[in-house]
């Protein structure tokens, strides 16, 4: 993927900026997993994860990680299909799962860490455990939302990294 961004994107790397009339760096591709983003603390105000989030090896440390490199305010958004829909993966991956309704997850009081809450990849694709697992994180605000056209079917699921200046 990386080396098709840097084909589609040659000159997307350098912009020259409009106040100061020289180039700074618009977009930048690093390969590396979310456990350890090569990145300055409270550097970024937006961070993606599309269709990989429940790929994660290690989802307490993605998130912390995620945490550490947005700012305060900042937003980490998740992309993905909706899986809890798709009939295949609910009777062939999701069978031994408990069968309950989204808020139902997001409201039950549980007293692990999140990579307990969710350690598979099966679990990391449902809306509600995705949105508990945000929230025993720390992020705030968490959300969901369905986005439908056509033959597309997306679950976007967004939080915010809390302002802890803000609190005092």
């Amino acid at each position: 993927m990386l080396e098709i961004a840097h084909r589609l994107t040659p000159m997307a790397t350098q912009v020259t900026s409009t106040t100061t009339g020289t180039d700074v760096e618009q977009i930048r591709f690093i390969h590396a997993g979310a456990e350890a983003i090569p990145l300055e603390n409270d550097s970024l105000d937006l961070v993606l994860a599309i269709n990989s989030f429940h790929h994660w090896t290690d989802v307490t440390a993605g998130l912390s990680e995620v945490l550490r490199v947005l700012k305060p305010l900042g937003k980490f958004v998740i992309i993905d299909d909706i899986w809890d829909e798709m009939p295949e993966y609910a009777t062939q991956t999701c069978a031994s799962l408990p069968q309950e309704n989204e808020q139902a997850v997001v409201n039950k009081q549980v007293n692990t860490q999140p990579q307990e809450l969710a350690s598979s990849m099966a679990e990391l694709k449902l809306v509600g455990v995705i949105k508990r697992t945000m929230a025993e994180a720390q992020f705030t605000g968490i959300n969901s939302r369905e986005y439908r056209m056509n033959e597309v079917e997306a679950v976007i699921i967004s939080g915010f990294k809390r302002d802890v200046k803000a609190e005092f």
